[in-house]
């Protein structure tokens, strides 16, 4: 199973596009998708990365899955 990574600053719009890609290989292609991202994990993403212990441990969530 292939696996996509998404990275850059905050704000640039990755979720979105994650989105978008996951929408057209559902869409055109069959395909099962995931996004994992803070809403998939159930996360507040203004909370979650306000210091580097916080963001620790959801590197560390994002890991397990």
């Amino acid at each position: 199973m292939p696996l996509v990574l998404m990275v850059g600053i905050p704000s640039s719009g990755k979720t979105t596009r994650a989105l978008e890609l996951e929408q057209y290989f559902k869409e055109e292609h069959k395909k099962n998708v995931v996004v994992i991202n803070e809403e998939f994990l159930k996360m507040d993403k203004n909370q979650s990365y306000k210091s580097k212990k916080m963001a620790k441990s959801v590197f560390c969530d994002i890991k397990k899955v």
